[in-house]
């Protein structure tokens, strides 16, 4: 099964390095692209899908910021599964400062 990696936004795909998965799953790592100016998270996670393959069964695998993103990317795709790690799925739990930084 295709299996999309989108690392956060300090990272890269290396932090999935040591993964050791089954061979039967293909990872795939997700790169970043140029936002929009004033685009919202969900535009841009609709951009940023056109690179999935939905022909077939697949996951998402979002650290931190990637998985945000990876939340809204599976509202749209229907993936098999979503696994966020150090994240959150709804930007309000965010905590203040963080929501602050965002803005900057």
């Amino acid at each position: 099964m295709n299996t999309y990696f989108i690392c956060g936004l300090g990272a890269d795909k290396r932090i999935f390095a040591k993964l050791k998965l089954d061979e039967k799953i293909n990872m795939i790592h997700v790169d970043w692209i140029k936002p929009v100016k004033n685009e919202s998270l969900s535009a841009y996670a609709e951009r940023l899908s056109k690179v999935i393959d939905n022909a077939q069964p697949f996951a998402l695998v979002g650290v931190s910021f990637g998985g945000m993103i990876a939340v809204e990317i599976a509202k749209i795709l229907n993936p098999v599964s979503t696994i966020i790690i150090s994240s959150t799925m709804l930007s309000n739990h965010l905590p203040v400062l963080y929501r602050f930084a965002g803005r900057l």
